[in-house]
């Protein structure tokens, strides 16, 4: 246990009570002794600033998950992906009306299937939109890397990089 642990309550505990004290007599005189209200001010604003130590150190985990960022990508990957397997997503608050992919073997670089990221639905349109890709029946075992890239019109530009996912075929 760190001093700093046991210091600030040692510390907090009575002054929060003298504090407390103060504000109760301070009731019965109706707010009217300056002294009790000088006091009350000192030992308030010392609470606020020796407040400062309780929020240093390391930060606390919370149990809020982070909104995702908009156009980032989700793709569920099984533990076994065969040419030919269908591999799926989500978009999150997708703000381009269409999305491109390109799988390309890790190793040489080369492209092995492009195209473009099919909706379940019919459009990109909502807070978080699934997609699939139908891998190529003819993608041979080993490494790829899986690259989305947004598209602000009808021709593939890959302009936009959105993610770029690696996988391993079967």
């Amino acid at each position: 246990m760190k001093t700093r642990d046991l210091l600030f309550p040692a510390i907090v505990i009575p002054v929060a009570c003298a504090f407390i004290i103060i504000s109760f007599l301070l009731w019965f005189y109706h707010g009217e002794n300056k002294k009790l209200v000088s006091a009350k001010i000192k030992i308030g604003a010392f609470l606020l600033s020796f407040s400062f130590f309780a929020s240093c150190g390391h930060p606390q985990p919370t149990c809020y998950e982070v909104a995702p960022m908009p156009n980032s990508i989700n793709v569920t990957l099984q533990e076994k992906i065969h040419p030919g397997d269908t591999l799926s997503g989500y978009i999150y608050s997708p703000s381009f009306k269409q999305y491109s992919f390109e799988i390309k073997d890790s190793l040489a670089q080369l492209a092995h299937q492009s195209g473009w990221l099919t909706p379940r639905d019919s459009a990109f349109n909502s807070s978080s939109d699934a997609f699939y890709i139908k891998l190529d029946s003819s993608l041979k075992p080993g490494s790829y890397n899986l690259t989305i890239f947004a598209e602000n019109d009808s021709t593939i530009n890959r302009d936009s990089l959105i993610e770029k996912i690696k996988f391993a075929v079967w």
